[in-house]
């Protein structure tokens, strides 16, 4: 089975309709591929709309893999943020512990921002949304 982990962009513009996000997305929930989340998604997704704005969306991330972080996750994501300072680059902490967490799950991060994830060595599907 495909396992992915959506960036908290992808769920965004997913409760918002936006293509071809929204296409992906389902694609991938027919296609029945594993889609897997932590607590850095839901708090960045419910920091800009409260439980119940998006209803739909709300029922959709309770049917994801929930992931809970450990501290092995919480160190790579430390070392993957080292190494963008050491190279002159940002990268921040929500971002590298997704990016932590699809190591972890041996998953693709799913995402708009290529950018916040290409310094770590994980895979990543750009899907060409507004980012």
């Amino acid at each position: 089975m495909t396992r992915y982990v959506p960036d908290s962009t992808v769920l965004i513009e997913f409760s918002k309709g936006v293509e071809p996000t929204t296409s992906r997305v389902l694609e991938l929930v027919a296609e029945s591929a594993q889609l897997s989340i932590c607590a850095v998604q839901v708090a960045e997704f419910y920091a800009g709309a409260p439980v119940g704005a998006y209803p739909i969306v709300d029922a959709f991330l309770s049917r994801l893999d929930f992931v809970l972080l450990t501290p092995e996750m919480g160190l790579a994501a430390g070392t993957f943020r080292r190494q963008a300072l050491e190279a002159g680059l940002r990268l921040a902490t929500p971002d590298a512990l997704i990016a932590a967490c699809a190591r972890h799950l041996g998953a693709t991060v799913l995402t708009n921002n290529v950018r916040d994830f290409d310094k770590t060595g994980v895979a990543v599907e750009p899907l060409g949304g507004e980012g």
